[in-house]
Formats: structure tokens, C-alpha cells, sequence
């Protein structure tokens, strides 16, 4: 029985109707996947429907991360044709087995790569990589949560999706199709190996100009630990580095940190040592908000808004408070 759309929001509802346009206009007759279950609305009604009239299988993957949404997708998947799969997408899509796709709609992990607390790796780029071998050639893949708007540049972390997409969703392999609301959807033209095609909206040296801005205002700063994760916090400590030169101190920690170690190319430490940490600590990822809970529970304080000394680094959230 073919059922309605859930009661959401109907700017909810819109976007999802553009997956229902898209497996129409492009005849989608085998099966189709989402990452991403959630709370098991919107795609998911529409995918599951689709494969009801049309056939095919269809599969939704999430960590379930709530037990009772992954038993209300066990209770919904009743039928033949219709898989929920827990864990994380990126270790499915590297054993997959099953047959090939003609639709994959990406609405996961909206990270840059990086790992999780159980080792597993995730981000919405390396979710790419997994699964398009696992796409048939005419095929769809279609991305939540692309915001595509300079606005949310340095405060989302959707920013992730948007360098994902644009690094890896290129000629010759996909072709755009089409964009609607915060989805964008593109065609398989042909198999190969992915390679990311990706032009920053800053070019390199706006690194270093912005750090060597910094060391002006500011020139008795002579050891700094860098918070965050993934090639954000790469980026700061290269340009603490190429400003400060080999004389100053670089730490780095993140969330997940117990234990001392090193972490490109510098000591890493755990982030309870942050306590007791009396250099400048900058944040090196687009999680901004979080870690400035963590670090004034800490008992920090924030020091500096480097955005106010000059126009910085746009696609994330490179450095850009200081904290004592």
C-alpha cells in the first residue's frame, strides 16, 4: 500500500519530493540505498515506495545510534525487498557483496574524514569513495545538505559536503543533474578510480598571510596547541609553522586523546593536559561551538577573534579563536 509523506516541515517535505522527481526522470528500476536512516522520514518513505511500485531492492544505512530507531526500521523493513544494515557506511560500502546500485542518496556523516571512537572511519568523502565502485554506469547519487552559499563558510559543518562534492563529483565520472534546496544530484557516466579535483576558494598563500597578520598583533606567542581534527587542524599547525618557524612549540589534541603520542609531526597530548596548557590554544576545526564549551569548561578564556584582524580562510574553520 502505497503510504503519504510523513508529517514534516514543508520545506522538509520539498526537498524530498526532489529525490521522487529524480528516480521518475531518470527511470530508476533497480535498487536504491540512502545513509543516513535517522528518524526514518523523508527519504526513506520515498525510496521505499518507489522500490515498492517499481521493484528492485532497497537498503538504509545508519549507525543507529537510537535503539528504538533502529527497531522501528526493523519493524518498517518487513518485506523481501527492503534491508536496514547497522554500522558505520563507510565499513559497509568497503564489504559489500550485494548486488550493484542505480540510486544512492548520501545523507550520513557530514565530517571531514576522520575517525570515531570506535576506530571506525567516516565523513561524507570517503562515504564517495566506498561506494562508487558500487554504482551502476546511469546511475544516481544524490547529496543532502550541500549548502553551496559563502555564507556558511567557517560555521557549519556541512561545509564538509560541499568540498566532498566538489572534490570528487567531476567529469568524466559523474555529470551534475541537477540542484534543488540543499540537494544536488549527479549521473555516473562511467567506472573508474575517484581522484579529488578540488580548487580551495582562497588560494595557499592566504594561509600564510593571514598567520603572518596574526604574528604582527601579536609577536610573544611561542607555543601554541592546536584543538581539533583531519586536514583543519593540518592546516593551522603548517601555518604556525611556515610563519613561526621550527623555534616555536606546536601541541595538538582532540576530543578523543587519552594518551600522549605524536600527531603530525608534533607531540600530542591528552585533553586533560589542556588544564594545565598556558600557551595559546587555537581551534583547528569546523566543530567551533563544541570545543569552546569544552575549553570554558576548562576554565579558558577566549583571547582573540583572529576573523577580526583580517579575511581568512573560507571553506572551514581554520583557527579561528585563541584561547589562554
Amino acid at each position: 500500500m502505497k503510504r503519504g509523506m510523513p508529517n514534516l516541515h514543508p520545506n522538509q517535505n520539498n526537498r524530498m519530493h526532489y529525490l521522487k522527481e529524480l528516480l521518475e526522470e531518470f527511470e530508476i528500476r533497480g535498487s536504491v540505498a540512502e545513509i543516513g536512516y535517522f528518524e526514518g522520514e523523508g527519504s526513506t518513505w520515498i525510496l521505499m515506495d518507489h522500490v515498492a511500485a517499481h521493484g528492485g531492492n532497497f537498503y538504509s544505512m545508519d549507525i543507529f545510534p537510537t535503539k528504538r530507531f533502529y527497531i522501528k526500521a526493523q519493524e518498517e523493513f518487513c518485506h523481501a525487498n527492503t534491508t536496514a544494515i547497522k554500522g558505520p557506511s563507510v565499513a559497509t560500502g568497503r564489504m559489500w557483496e550485494r548486488e550493484k546500485l542505480d540510486f544512492l542518496f548520501i545523507d550520513g556523516c557530514h565530517g571531514f574524514p576522520h575517525f570515531e571512537g570506535d576506530g571506525e572511519q567516516s565523513g561524507v568523502a570517503l562515504d564517495i569513495l566506498a561506494w562508487n565502485q558500487h554504482m551502476n554506469v546511469g546511475g544516481v547519487v544524490a547529496f543532502h545538505d550541500y549548502m553551496g552559499d559563502d555564507s556558511s563558510f567557517g560555521s557549519s559543518e556541512m561545509l564538509a559536503v560541499e568540498h566532498a562534492v566538489d572534490s570528487f563529483m567531476t567529469e568524466p565520472f559523474y555529470s551534475l543533474i541537477g540542484i534543488e534546496s540543499t540537494i544536488k544530484a549527479f549521473r555516473k557516466e562511467r567506472d573508474g578510480v575517484l581522484f579529488p579535483i578540488y580548487t580551495p576558494k582562497r588560494v595557499p598563500d592566504t594561509y600564510r598571510d593571514a598567520w603572518s597578520s596574526l604574528r604582527a598583533h601579536q609577536t610573544d606567542m611561542k607555543e601554541f596547541l592546536v584543538y581539533g581534527a583531519g586536514a583543519t587542524a593540518k592546516h593551522v599547525l603548517d601555518c604556525i609553522r611556515d610563519v613561526w618557524g621550527s623555534d616555536v612549540k606546536v601541541q595538538f589534541t582532540d576530543s578523543f586523546t587519552t594518551k600522549s603520542g605524536t600527531m603530525f609531526g608534533c607531540e600530542k597530548i591528552p585533553l586533560e593536559e589542556v588544564k594545565t596548557f598556558t600557551g595559546t590554544i587555537v581551534i583547528g576545526s569546523i566543530f567551533e561551538e563544541d570545543i569552546s564549551e569544552t575549553l570554558t569548561s576548562m576554565g579558558k578564556s577566549e583571547v582573540t577573534d583572529f576573523y577580526g584582524m583580517y579575511d581568512f580562510v573560507g571553506w572551514c574553520n581554520v583557527g579561528r579563536y585563541g584561547y589562554l
